[in-house]
């Protein structure tokens, strides 16, 4: 967690004792409070570094998701049981900006599995994730937008009436279908 403010906060006391309470109630397990900009700068690494991390260990679906604020430990936790039951031996890496409600929900497939299979599997396991996803009145994109990737999914949510709108927006701005052709609505030149 990254904070700042202005005025006359005194954010590393503020954080101190959100630090110490979170633990005493159970709801931190483990946390490092930076002392300086170096310390904080390698923080971030460790963060940065996931990415990497789950890059090398192949095939893994990477999801840019949102919920509300209020929904984010439930949903975490329902999605996580959704999953495992599907796939016990999977890795699920959840972190984000929950100060939005943005989350990234990652799932590494079991290693185990063959190359062959991982693709199928874990696009299943997407749209259970998905369904919870719609249980909590969440989206399947947040700061990463739809793109081609998430069309299908996208486009399964909308109502007859929110595609109609999609579509008019699109044609208003773009009639041509110049900008970002078959994203979000399929090309339609």
């Amino acid at each position: 967690m990254e904070v700042s403010a202005s005025g006359a906060l005194d954010l590393d006391a503020m954080l101190e004792q959100l630090l110490a309470q979170g633990m005493e109630a159970d709801l931190i397990q483990d946390g490092a409070l930076a002392s300086s900009d170096a310390q904080a700068a390698r923080l971030w690494q460790f963060r940065e570094s996931m990415l990497e991390g789950q890059r090398r260990r192949g095939e893994h679906l990477r999801t840019d998701i949102s919920v509300p604020i209020s929904a984010i430990p439930d949903f975490v936790s329902r999605a996580s049981r959704a999953i495992l039951e599907r796939s016990p031996d999977c890795e699920i890496i959840a972190y984000g900006h929950v100060g939005d409600g943005n989350l990234h929900f990652n799932i590494l497939p079991p290693p185990e599995l063959p190359d062959a299979q991982k693709k199928a599997h874990l696009h299943e396991l997407e749209s259970r994730l998905f369904e919870v996803l719609d249980e909590f009145g969440g989206s399947i994109s947040a700061e990463h937008g739809i793109g081609r990737t998430k069309q299908t999914a996208y486009l399964d949510r909308l109502s007859p009436v929110e595609r109609e709108l999609v579509e008019g927006i699109k044609a208003l701005f773009d009639p041509a279908g110049l900008m970002n052709p078959g994203r979000i609505l399929p090309d339609k030149r």
